[in-house]
């Protein structure tokens, strides 16, 4: 808020543990708020998907 107050106009963007503190954040003159934990489990995601290879698939039959 202060940033839009002081009459800054660039991409504003807030990191917050709680989505309706991101709902505020937005109210307040971000532009994104990002969930870190959500975020962050995304990001781990990617990783791992670039990274591991696929698990080879189950005989015909099994439960996983």
């Amino acid at each position: 808020r202060m940033l839009r107050k002081l009459g800054f106009t660039g991409y504003i963007v807030a990191h917050t543990m709680y989505a309706d503190e991101a709902d505020r954040i937005h109210d307040a003159g971000a532009d994104d708020a990002y969930l870190t934990m959500s975020e962050t489990g995304v990001a781990l995601a990617s990783h791992l998907l670039e990274r591991v290879p696929p698990a080879p698939p189950l005989p015909p039959g099994e439960a996983s």
